[in-house]
């Protein structure tokens, strides 16, 4: 029995990965290239300058490399694009992790709001203050605690 229920549980995921997007989208960039220098992007950001930025950290052994950029806009709207451009699964990691991992890869959002509320450039710090679409937003709600969305259509992801 407990065969039967790890084969469906198996059979289940691999049907809800295959209803995410399996390409990762063509996005195109053309402005200021600050590699993985996150100063140089705080600073680009200040005044919605276009620019990008590429950062890989490693966490529980889970290697996330995630990819931002400003398209610009101006200091009350400012457009940024964000992208999971590779998740990589620990070496120990079940194939059921792994394949929820690697589902994750290639998913994208864009966010819509005032520079001025950035103070750290964290993703969360997006969420709460920009208005953010795209399946990587969509993952995200369902996987964070529920969210409050004011009048002006932001996210709150810690209401206090």
């Amino acid at each position: 029995m407990k065969k039967l229920i790890a084969v469906l549980s198996i059979f289940l995921v691999i049907i809800f990965l295959g209803c995410l997007q399996t390409e990762q989208p063509k996005h195109v960039f053309v402005g200021k290239d600050c590699g993985s220098n996150m100063t140089c992007y705080h600073e680009a950001l200040k005044n919605c300058e276009k620019a990008n930025v590429s950062l890989t950290q490693t966490v529980n052994g889970i290697s996330l490399t995630v990819y931002s950029d400003i398209q610009g806009g101006n200091k009350s709207s400012c457009v940024v694009y964000e992208q999971i451009k590779n998740v990589k699964a620990p070496e120990n990691a079940s194939a059921v992790e792994q394949i929820a991992l690697q589902a994750l890869n290639g998913l994208d959002g864009t966010c819509i709001g005032p520079v001025s509320e950035i103070k750290t450039g964290s993703f969360e710090e997006f969420q709460q203050e920009f208005n953010c679409t795209g399946k990587l937003f969509d993952m995200l709600k369902t996987i964070t605690p529920a969210s409050n969305a004011s009048t002006e259509g932001r996210k709150t992801l810690n209401p206090q």
